[in-house]
């Protein structure tokens, strides 16, 4: 569970990044 939370959260810093 902790993998795909760590996943989640690093796909979600990359959407961030590709938005700005």
């Amino acid at each position: 569970m902790a993998r795909v939370q760590w996943n989640s959260a690093a796909a979600n810093k990359l959407q961030v990044l590709a938005e700005q």
